[in-house]
């Protein structure tokens, strides 16, 4: 889900932050590597943490690689939180020189100066059915298990936006760099903001 939101946005260098040992972390990157699959995309995964540090240190991992992503999908909310703090340090501004995209939808990511774009987990819906599986049990007698999938949904913010309009004119299909947007010419920063803006008007 995020790897296709981010590929139909022009990425390609798409980074995955791990979860290391948390809880759900392992299917979330076999997600991501299966999704970078589909779009005949080779993975890149770093490992971090379900906290502000690991994905702090996991943003550290990928400023080093000869082939930086354009693009980050962090296991939860608090990695992307510390991935957005390692971006801002490296002076790296998202989304125009990279998107990031987390996962929890927690009540930080809505607040509008981080307005994290962030796969929401039906989790009010979840205890919902939970307590009525119960009620059912009790009244009922019910015994059997029953396995029930709620699918998550994609909230897009201000975190994501086009790949950098440098790297789409560069002629190496894997740039091992993309110039920063301070480093555009004051007209090539607007072309890419204006860009921007209208490409997020359209997924919004």
């Amino acid at each position: 889900m995020a790897v296709d939101h981010l590929v139909a946005l022009g990425h390609r260098r798409i980074a995955h932050i791990d979860g290391a040992g948390g809880a759900g972390a392992r299917r979330r990157q076999a997600g991501y590597a299966a999704a970078m699959k589909k779009h005949g995309l080779g993975p890149m995964i770093v490992t971090g943490s379900y906290t502000e540090e690991g994905g702090a240190a996991g943003v550290r991992q990928l400023l080093e690689t000869k082939h930086k992503p354009t693009a980050i999908f962090a296991a939860n909310d608090l990695a992307a939180l510390g991935a957005l703090q390692a971006l801002a340090e490296a002076g790296r501004s998202v989304p125009e020189d990279v998107s990031l995209v987390g996962y929890d939808n927690g009540w930080l990511a809505g607040l509008q100066h981080i307005s994290l774009t962030t796969i929401d987990q039906p989790r009010h819906q979840l205890g919902a059915t939970a307590v009525e599986l119960l009620i059912e049990r009790l009244d009922k007698g019910q015994t059997n298990a029953r396995h029930l999938v709620l699918a998550p949904s994609l909230v897009v913010r201000a975190t994501t936006g086009p790949r950098p309009a440098a790297c789409e004119r560069t002629t190496s299909p894997h740039p091992a760099t993309c110039p920063l947007s301070s480093e555009l010419s004051p007209a090539r920063r607007h072309c890419a903001s204006t860009t921007g803006a209208f490409a997020w008007s359209v997924a919004a």
